[in-house]
């Protein structure tokens, strides 16, 4: 899993937002690509003045995309959910987009999963 995330980093793509295991039972979920820093108050939803009052900050770097990675020896749940939702609260507290699905369906998804796991 560990040479998967590292891997990834290195992705210079659009937003990609894969889910992963391997034969040792590591498994998990991150955004890759690159994602601007914007200025606070601007999601990138609108066009915006060009007086430099929402100009980029920076590109985020990979590392501090929101993920969520267990290898065999962390392993928690067993599965991840994955369901075009935002995912602001593994690893990062800076949004990386606004078009996302709403959130109760990655909530009723891990309510079903974790109902036939238990």
């Amino acid at each position: 899993v560990q040479d998967f995330v590292t891997s990834m980093h290195k992705v210079k793509s659009p937003g990609l937002s894969p889910s992963f295991a391997d034969s040792f039972g590591g498994y998990g979920w991150m955004l890759i690509g690159n994602h601007p820093d914007r200025a606070s108050g601007h999601t990138g939803r609108i066009p915006i003045l060009g007086n430099g009052t929402w100009d980029y900050l920076g590109i985020r770097q990979a590392a501090n995309n929101p993920k969520k990675v267990f290898t065999a020896e962390t392993a928690q749940e067993g599965y991840v959910v994955a369901a075009n939702n935002e995912v602001t609260e593994h690893g990062t507290t800076k949004p990386s987009g606004y078009d996302y699905s709403p959130a109760y369906r990655a909530r009723r998804l891990n309510e079903l999963v974790s109902s036939k796991s238990a």
